[in-house]
């Protein structure tokens, strides 16, 4: 059952202009709040009004197409999808017959047809290249119906072939429509360029096209050899032979086979760049914690895809941590007095992707400043083992631990409410420390030595 996201308040007019005009928009998929998840909007162009039905009908199939192709099937979860109700005066697309590739006879006529958008066939001299002309009309669409779009694809009620990438991915309700839709959102959605030669203007580089022809300098080196790809030149003479595509069955050059794993990484890397990051939220929220029992619990809530390839570490303090899940429970023991920084690092480690810089451009991480006072954890028992002189002290005050179980002990001076002041490092068991820039008052001395702490308080005169 979609949902419905807004009310209609349609102003329909005789003629359409860049006025503002407002439809139903229906909730096709819905993961999360269209703020933080990509949003997919379709628009129809060519639809009258008792034909909204049968355009929802191509938008869910579409879409359901989509999220059914890899790699767009396992992180289906990041994205909502929404259709507008746009709602044009007569059926269908234009056709001028001008392009010089139009099919001969009759079998696709001339058609002049007032559809809001202005699709057209015949495009750049290209007879299935379809697109809108009306793009004022267009973009003020999309700006008072559903303006966070990610990602826009107009269907064109024509049953011709025919549809365009660039700025709107644009599909006609041809047969082939769903294979349309997902080859042109290679091209809106993540810039990939055909793998069949389109002509010398549409010749750049791209993630999936290149003038360079050794293989271990092309940019897909990570993926020489599997599952064929390869440097292909995209023809045998002329600039096509000076352009090389990774793959000869790719679904960039040929509707119907998957996306070669070049086009997926690319894929891939879009769809974590748009969402951004997969950490939905921390537990506990404050990014400033006080170490207040024996255990405390860290989380961090995690958007996953489907089949789960993201990776937790942990560090305290710069260490990395054992543990690699997506929450952690960590006691007061394990922190160090006064102030600590726990840090979870955040990585899809997807097998979509093989780019060097992949972990340096897709780690997110969280962190915490976890302080720790000296009385917490604090066996008070152990005092008498720690002795410190004179009392009151004036410059100099004298450490003596009578039991000690290793050469060095981490001597810590706090505020009796546990503000750790500074921490030094005494051999032995006796020695020394300089309090002259100390304020009068009492402090607390720490002593921990293989493990055990000792705490015993002082007066600085």
């Amino acid at each position: 059952m979609r949902g419905r996201i807004i009310v209609i308040i349609l102003a329909f007019c005789c003629t359409f202009s860049a006025h503002a005009q407002v439809f139903q928009v229906d909730t096709v998929l819905y993961n999360g709040n269209p703020d933080k998840f990509i949003n997919i909007v379709f628009l129809g162009d060519g639809y009258q009004a008792n034909e909204l039905e049968n355009y929802l009908g191509h938008v869910e199939a579409a879409s359901q197409y989509l999220f059914s192709t890899s790699p767009f099937d396992q992180y289906q979860n990041y994205f909502n999808v929404f259709a507008i109700q746009s709602i044009s005066l007569e059926s269908g697309a234009k056709h001028a017959r001008t392009a010089t590739d139009c099919p001969s006879g009759n079998s696709h006529p001339v058609l002049v047809t007032n559809n809001i958008f202005g699709s057209r066939f015949d495009v750049s001299n290209i007879h299935r290249l379809l697109y809108p002309s009306m793009i004022a009309v267009l973009n003020r669409t999309i700006a008072d119906n559903f303006p966070l779009i990610d990602q826009n694809i107009i269907l064109v009620n024509s049953s011709f072939y025919g549809g365009a990438g660039g700025a709107y991915a644009t599909s006609s309700v041809h047969p082939s429509a769903n294979e349309i839709v997902v080859h042109e959102i290679g091209h809106s959605f993540a810039q990939l360029a055909d793998e069949y030669y389109a002509g010398d203007v549409y010749a750049r580089e791209l993630s999936n096209m290149t003038a360079q022809s050794n293989p271990d300098l092309v940019k897909w080196k990570n993926w020489f050899g599997f599952q064929n790809v390869g440097v292909y030149p995209y023809g045998s003479s002329g600039n096509p032979a000076n352009w090389f595509r990774p793959h000869n069955n790719c679904k960039m050059r040929t509707l119907g086979p998957p996306f070669c794993p070049v086009c997926k990484e690319k894929l891939v890397q879009t769809i974590l760049s748009k969402f951004g990051t997969p950490i939905l939220s921390k537990s506990p929220a404050e990014s400033t914690i006080e170490i207040a029992s024996d255990s405390t619990s860290f989380q961090v809530n995690l958007l996953k895809p489907l089949e789960n390839s993201i990776k937790v570490t942990w560090f305290l303090n710069g260490d990395e941590l054992l543990q690699q899940d997506d929450s952690l429970n960590l006691a007061s023991s394990d922190f160090s007095v006064g102030q600590n920084e726990l840090k979870a690092e955040v990585l899809d480690t997807t097998s979509f992707i093989r780019a060097d810089n992949h972990a340096q451009v897709n780690t997110r991480t969280v962190t915490w400043t976890v302080n720790k006072s000296v009385t917490v954890g604090i066996n008070l028992s152990n005092q008498g083992a720690l002795s410190v002189y004179p009392v009151p002290a004036t410059n100099l005050l004298q450490i003596k631990l009578k039991r000690t179980a290793a050469p060095t002990t981490e001597i810590l001076i706090s505020t009796l409410h546990g503000k750790l002041l500074w921490a030094e490092t005494l051999v032995g068991s006796t020695g020394e420390v300089n309090i002259q820039k100390l304020p009068a008052g009492t402090y607390f001395l720490q002593a921990v030595n293989q493990g055990k702490t000792f705490v015993q308080r002082f007066v600085k005169d």
